[in-house]
């Protein structure tokens, strides 16, 4: 059990960075009026070489 929850807590750390600065993207459409906010990745070119499962619409 202490070395699944090890896992998760390195999982949490490696994505945590990812997870807060998009958030924040997220909430920041819902705070302008957008009703769906949509990923762009081209508004991150920080992370646009380490994030490659999105697609652009």
């Amino acid at each position: 059990m202490a070395l699944v929850t090890a896992c998760n807590l390195v999982a949490i750390l490696a994505l945590g960075k990812y997870a807060f600065r998009l958030l924040d993207d997220y909430r920041q459409q819902k705070r302008r009026g957008i009703k769906e906010p949509i990923f762009h990745r081209s508004q991150f070119p920080e992370l646009s070489n380490e994030i490659d499962c999105w697609e652009e619409e």
